[in-house]
C-alpha cells in the first residue's frame, strides 16, 4: 500500500483460516470444502486466497471460467479446479492441457466435449488416451444451467460418453439465503430432487462420484443437510 492510495483491501489470513475451520466442522466428517474463488475470489485476490487455502490442505476450488482456472494453475494451484460455467469449444484444448474439470451444462455439450476428446485421441494406442474431467450440472430449480433433475436418464447417458471422466455431480441452492417459509420449502425441494437423481444413478450401478449442492448460506441455514456439502463421495 502506498500513502497516496485512497482505498485498499486487507486480507486476514487468521480470519480466513478461522472461517474455513468453522465451515469444515459444520460440514462434518467425510465432506470436503470446495471454495468458490471466481471473480478474483470476489475481489479478495484469487491467487492469494487459494495459496493460503492450499497450504492448509484445501484441494478443490470452483471458478467461473477457463481463464480463471488457467490463472490459478499458472500460479501453482494444484488439485481439482472446477469450471462452473460454459467453456467455448475453442478452449477445450486448454481444459486438457491444464487438467481443469469442466461442467457438463447439458447432454449436447457433454457430447461436444466427448467428440473433441475422441478427435485428440484418434490414432493413439489403447491405454494412452486422454480424457476430459467433468462434473455434471443438474438443474434442480435454479434454471440457469444443467440437465433437468426429472430427466435422470439423460444424466446417466453422460457416463457412457467416451473420452469423458465423470468425477462429480452438482446443483445449486438458489434461495438458501432466505428464511421465509417459501424459501425453506423450495430449498428442501431442491435437495430432495438432487437426492432422487443420485438414487437413480446408484440403482443403475453408477457410484464413486462426488456430490455437491450446498453453499455457505445452505450450510449455515440448513446444517442438518450437511451431507450435501462439497464434496462427498457417493
Amino acid at each position: 500500500m502506498r500513502e497516496t492510495d485512497r482505498a485498499w483491501i486487507g486480507i486476514s489470513r487468521e480470519n480466513l483460516l478461522h472461517n474455513t475451520e468453522k465451515l469444515q466442522r459444520l460440514s462434518g466428517a467425510g465432506c470436503a470444502l470446495m471454495p468458490a474463488v471466481k471473480a478474483n475470489a470476489y475481489g479478495h485476490g484469487d491467487i492469494l486466497v487459494s495459496r493460503i487455502l492450499q497450504d492448509e490442505g484445501i484441494r478443490d476450488y470452483c471458478v467461473a471460467s477457463a481463464d480463471e482456472g488457467i490463472r490459478l494453475r499458472q500460479a501453482g494451484i494444484s488439485g481439482q479446479i472446477l469450471i462452473l460455467g460454459y467453456t467455448h469449444p475453442d478452449g477445450f484444448a486448454e481444459l486438457m492441457h491444464y487438467s481443469l474439470t469442466q461442467t457438463a451444462v447439458d447432454l449436447d455439450y457433454a457430447g461436444r466435449l466427448s467428440a473433441y476428446a475422441g478427435k485428440i485421441n484418434c490414432g493413439r494406442n489403447a491405454g494412452s488416451c486422454d480424457t476430459i474431467a467433468v462434473h455434471i450440472g443438474v438443474d434442480t430449480g435454479m434454471h440457469r444451467l444443467g440437465i433437468p433433475y426429472d430427466r435422470p436418464d439423460l444424466i446417466e447417458k453422460v457416463w457412457a460418453l467416451p473420452g469423458l471422466r465423470v468425477t462429480g455431480m452438482f446443483s445449486h441452492l438458489c434461495v438458501s439465503d432466505g428464511r421465509t417459509d417459501a424459501a425453506e420449502k423450495y430449498t428442501r425441494e431442491q435437495i430432495q430432487r438432487f437426492g432422487v437423481v443420485r438414487d437413480y444413478l446408484h440403482k443403475n450401478g453408477i457410484r464413486g462420484f462426488r456430490c455437491h449442492i450446498q453453499g455457505s448460506y445452505g450450510l449455515l441455514n440448513y446444517p442438518e443437510e450437511s451431507v450435501w456439502i462439497s464434496l462427498r463421495w457417493m
